[in-house]
């Protein structure tokens, strides 16, 4: 009887080695797996804004080329900065129609509202 407890004491002893060295295996996967992950952000984060800067300066080299006027530059910028460019009046121009109808005067309108 005493030789039945040993075994069972032996093996619950093992059965707690190993489940505390699987916990313990499991914590430092998700420990890297967290490092890594948090990594990944911050270097995504870094990386995508490069090509928006080396394109702002290729439109700014453009623009002092002359390639690009002062307003396209300054449209181009907000568009690529997230900003909402302003909206203008367009000015529609109506023509004449094959019945020979004569075309209307020019209407202007605001996209805004149409």
């Amino acid at each position: 009887m005493f030789a039945a407890k040993g075994i069972e004491a032996q093996f619950m002893d093992r059965l707690n080695v190993y489940a505390t060295t699987g916990l313990a295996l499991l914590a430092i996967v998700v420990l890297v797996w967290l490092i890594l992950r948090i990594r990944s952000w911050f270097f995504e984060s870094e990386d995508s804004d490069e090509p928006l800067e080396e394109m702002l300066t290729q439109f700014r080299q453009l623009k002092r080329e002359g390639e690009l006027t002062e307003e396209e530059y300054r449209l181009i910028s907000q568009r690529l900065s997230g900003q909402p460019a302003p909206v203008k009046s367009v000015t529609v121009i109506q023509q004449s129609t094959s019945d020979g109808v004569s075309p209307e005067s020019p209407q202007t309108t605001d996209p805004e509202t149409s």
